[in-house]
């Protein structure tokens, strides 16, 4: 079990708590995830997992959980009637925008058990229509979280009569969860058990980190 979390332990940790523990991170390629190397020092496996063990324990002593995207997965489907439709015939972008809004905001509360509010709708890219009384699909799942906030992928299907799916659109909505009094609060770490899951992790890093640029620069 240990092992298993190793991954998800070095992901949680690996800027703050490792570098004041004494690490720098480093990809360890024959693994797939990040390890850390003492500083003067030879780098030594049993003692670097002596010290992931004990960041274990203070995880659960601070009471955070590590759950997987499939819990919160959430799927919605929507038969396109005549007031979902614009003047062009076709899905009307803001009504897709409010249904992405919504299923992430439902993968988010199932993720972190509380109340979410919506920080920013990222990445949004419409590739395809749809079209009146066609059945369009939103399927959303976390991608990224990090100690308040997570990143909810939401992809927008039209499906065909014999049960195909095209992609029309794709979306990275961020989250933040919040208690009764609108102040963020921590939420469950992310497992990261398959290659896929670690490249969404990657990916949704790379877009936070272009966020908090934004930020400070005044975008």
């Amino acid at each position: 079990m240990k092992d298993l979390l190793l991954p998800v332990l070095i992901e949680r940790f690996k800027i703050e708590r490792f570098k004041n523990e004494g690490f720098k991170i480093e990809r360890f390629k024959n693994e797939g995830f990040k390890i850390g190397r003492f500083k003067n020092e030879e780098f030594n496996i049993e003692r670097f997992k002596i010290e992931i063990y004990r960041m274990e324990e203070i995880m659960i002593k601070e009471q955070t959980q590590v759950k997987k995207a499939e819990e919160s997965r959430t799927e919605n489907s929507y038969l396109l009637m005549p007031g979902h439709i614009n003047g062009y015939g076709r899905l009307f972008g803001g009504m897709l925008m409010q249904w992405i809004d919504e299923i992430a905001g439902i993968v988010a509360k199932r993720h972190a058990q509380t109340e979410v509010t919506t920080a920013a709708i990222d990445n949004l890219q419409f590739k395809s229509a749809a079209y009146l009384n066609q059945t369009v699909v939103l399927i959303g799942k976390i991608t990224y979280v990090g100690r308040t906030s997570m990143e909810v992928r939401v992809d927008t299907y039209v499906e065909e009569l014999n049960g195909t799916r095209k992609v029309i659109n794709r979306a990275y909505v961020v989250m933040v969860a919040i208690d009764k009094e609108g102040t963020p609060v921590r939420i469950p770490g992310l497992a990261l058990e398959t290659e896929a899951a670690r490249a969404e992790w990657e990916g949704g890093e790379k877009r936070y980190q272009l966020r908090k640029t934004r930020r400070q620069e005044g975008y």
